[in-house]
């Protein structure tokens, strides 16, 4: 009897065990069911709040561009704003006359029926500019600029001035002429023949350049300096001065003539004549190649050569003219030299 009690008290204790066992196992796994739903579910949440921050994050980086590209255009807008506006132009064409007194402005343009002008005007400025024979005048001037532009005969002539210069271009008979000056200075050309002139200055400069009868004359000043280029008879004179310096160079009848000039407040002259060659400048030897008939002369702080007795610098003389015995070159260069001066003064009037 007593074993059967210890046989079903061990039989009841082994259920008992295996029921805790059942149990346990049964914990286990609702254990293992929870932390799983709860990790599924914390990480359901951390999505969830992934995808707001992402979403909150998108929003700001938008509304950051929005004031970005909004604060780029108000920057715009005000630099538009304080940017002065741009400065009135007026053209004058063919034959016609403009003015505007606004800005204190005025071009004037006359031609033939084969002939083409345009003047150019801005800024408290003056062009003018006429044709006629098939010829082309173009001037431009600003900034306080006088231009004033004439061809005649198949000729071309371009004229430019900006910020308080003063240019004159003359070209008749088949040559060119061009003239720019800038910064306070002037520049004048006339060119006959089959020529060419050219004059450039600027820094409070002039520069002058006269070319007749199939030559070249061509000028160029700067820095408070003179130049002065003239050849006839199919000639070249060359001339570059700078620095303050003043230089002259005048060639006549197959010759050539050419200064040089970089001194403050010193003179280079050139004179060349029936086939002769001469060139000086500052601070080179000077060169004399008297051909026969010619003479050949320098002056400047480097030396002289040639008879200077017989050339445009006896006595000093710093401002040679032309010339006199160039029949009919002087008279037309003095012609054109008084038509230009009477445009400027009906420009200026």
């Amino acid at each position: 009897m007593r074993g059967c009690r210890d046989a079903s008290a061990a039989l009841r204790s082994r259920q008992d065990n295996k029921k805790g066992a059942r149990a346990f196992s049964t914990c286990n796994q609702l254990s293992s069911s929870i932390s799983y739903r709860t990790h599924q579910s914390v990480s359901t949440n951390q999505q969830r709040r992934s995808d707001v921050f992402g979403r909150r994050r998108e929003a700001m980086r938008y509304q950051r561009l929005v004031r970005s590209a909004l604060t780029a255009v108000a920057i715009w807008l005000s630099i538009g704003c304080l940017a002065p506006a741009a400065n009135a132009l007026i053209v004058c064409t063919g034959t016609q006359s403009l003015a505007d007194p606004g800005n204190g402005d005025s071009c004037s343009t006359t031609a033939d029926g084969g002939s083409i002008t345009q003047a150019q005007a801005s800024v408290n400025s003056s062009a003018t500019a006429s044709a006629k024979g098939a010829s082309t005048a173009n001037s431009q001037a600003s900034d306080f600029g006088m231009a004033h532009a004439k061809a005649t005969n198949s000729g071309n002539a371009q004229a430019s001035a900006a910020d308080h210069s003063s240019v004159s271009s003359a070209a008749s008979n088949g040559s060119a002429s061009e003239s720019t000056a800038t910064d306070f200075s002037t520049a004048d050309t006339c060119a006959d023949g089959g020529s060419k002139a050219q004059a450039d200055s600027d820094s409070s400069s002039t520069a002058t350049s006269t070319a007749t009868g199939s030559s070249i004359a061509e000028s160029q000043a700067t820095g408070g300096s003179s130049a002065q280029a003239l050849a006839s008879q199919n000639s070249s004179a060359q001339v570059v001065a700078e620095n303050g310096g003043n230089a002259v160079a005048q060639a006549i009848n197959n010759s050539t003539a050419s200064a040089e000039n970089g001194a403050n407040s010193t003179f280079v002259g050139v004179y060349a004549t029936n086939g002769s060659t001469a060139s000086g400048s500052n601070t080179a030897p000077p060169v004399c190649l008297p051909a026969s008939g010619g003479i050949a002369v320098v002056v400047s702080p480097a030396g002289n050569c040639g008879p200077v007795d017989q050339s445009p610098f006896a006595g000093g003389a710093a401002t040679p003219e032309i010339d006199p015995n160039v029949a009919g070159e002087g008279l037309a260069i003095v012609v054109i030299g008084f038509l230009l001066l009477g445009e400027r003064r009906r420009a200026r009037s």
